[in-house]
């Protein structure tokens, strides 16, 4: 036999001819493998102000902001069921006439101010005193102001709750 006997059969000189497979593959590829995407979970990022915010709402219920109006600085918050329920009943006498639309924003501010230049809207000499009367008050109180300074505060009340809402919206707790 010659040297050239010797050497075995490659593929490059004959095509049926093939390697044997190693030990423990005689398995037969059907189709190729399929890589199956795991979406990860969205994770919501938020800013500190939005943590700290969303925070205090879920543990008090209510959220606050101090605002500059017209060189003084009011301390403005979120209203409650209760303060909603008292600003219908307070606009129920101006239903259908050209006062309404500010009788409710006079009747939100009253609900929503906390303080003007650090001094409460209202001050009761009593302890703890009637909500009703309070927002009372506070209403006779503004019913003083200008139109453009309740115009100005309500504006920002209401942003103040769009604040929270596309919060909510966010984390997706809108619904539950």
């Amino acid at each position: 036999m010659t040297a050239a006997s010797d050497a075995p059969p490659t593929p490059e000189i004959d095509p049926d001819i093939a390697p044997p497979a190693p030990p423990g593959e005689d398995r037969q590829v059907v189709s190729e493998l399929i890589d199956v995407e795991v979406e990860e979970p969205e994770v919501t990022e938020l800013t500190t102000e939005e943590r700290n915010d969303f925070a205090t709402l879920m543990t008090i219920g209510r959220r606050s902001k101090k605002i500059s109006i017209l060189g003084h600085t009011v301390t403005i918050q979120t209203l409650r069921t209760s303060d909603e329920m008292r600003v219908g009943l307070y606009t129920k006498t101006y239903l259908e006439s050209q006062g309404f639309a500010r009788a409710y924003q006079v009747a939100v501010c009253a609900c929503g101010i906390r303080d003007v230049d650090g001094n409460p809207l209202y001050s009761s000499l009593i302890e703890n005193p009637d909500e009703d009367e309070l927002f009372d008050k506070k209403v006779a109180k503004l019913e003083q102001y200008y139109p453009i300074v309740i115009t100005k505060i309500y504006a920002k009340i209401m942003e103040l709750e769009r604040e929270f809402a596309e919060l909510a919206i966010k984390l997706g707790k809108a619904d539950g």
